[in-house]
């Protein structure tokens, strides 16, 4: 697969540097006649594209690289079954359901501990009830608002929790322990980044899932913004 980045000119080097110091690799320069460079699985062509085969490794990359300020643009996914997600509305209520037979019992404890691990942020975020996990003979419940929910807020939540229900199947380890975090909105956008929200076309999404958290979205703490603000006054 190849991913195309906003690494230009020098900023190729730049980036070269960010995968070496995510993927723990050394760099090497392959030069002529392709002038790319060549990171453990990863190669860095001349135009800046990052090309590799291993598409799982590229999705974690290209959300480190968001972090470190590097725009990744990931290829469409190969088509594949996604669960048909239902909608219930009451006056007072808003409810996503999804078939129980697109879950194995292995994938719905993967979901449940995905949801558990990052409960906290999940409610204040989307500034809903207890995140569960609701089973029926047929149906996989998430009966997490007891509000209506307005279409764009609503269209926000469905892409979540079935970004949440893409992770849970293909997830091979799951850590359920939730951690206290010193800036939510950084966390969270981080989790997003993870669920695969990479790209200007989630933009606005990810603004909605992150416009109720507090702290900043761009720097982990407090002293990386005030270190990057000096040394763009300097």
């Amino acid at each position: 697969m190849n991913a195309k980045t906003n690494a230009q000119g020098k900023d190729r080097k730049n980036l070269v540097k960010a995968i070496a110091g995510v993927t723990g690799q050394a760099a090497k320069y392959n030069g002529a006649p392709a002038f790319t460079y060549t990171v453990g699985n990863y190669a860095v062509e001349r135009d800046g594209s990052i090309t590799t085969e291993d598409e799982a490794g590229m999705k974690t990359l290209a959300a480190a690289l968001w972090e470190q300020g590097f725009e990744i643009e990931m290829p469409e996914p190969a088509e594949e079954k996604e669960s048909e997600a239902e909608e219930e509305m009451t006056t007072d209520s808003w409810t996503l359901t999804m078939p129980r037979e697109d879950f194995t019992e292995t994938q719905v404890d993967n979901l449940e501990k995905i949801i558990a691990s990052k409960a906290g942020l999940i409610r204040k975020a989307l500034d809903c009830e207890d995140p569960i996990v609701v089973l029926t003979e047929d149906r996989v419940v998430f009966p997490w608002f007891k509000r209506m929910l307005g279409s764009g807020e609503s269209l926000a939540v469905m892409h979540f929790i079935t970004a949440l229900c893409r992770m849970a199947k293909n997830a091979k380890r799951i850590t359920a322990k939730e951690k206290e975090v010193p800036n939510e909105k950084y966390a969270f956008r981080c989790f997003l980044l993870r669920l695969g929200f990479i790209g200007a076309e989630y933009k606005e999404t990810r603004k909605r899932l992150l416009e109720r958290l507090e702290g900043s979205s761009a720097f982990r703490t407090p002293e990386e913004e005030k270190a990057e603000t000096a040394e763009q006054e300097a």
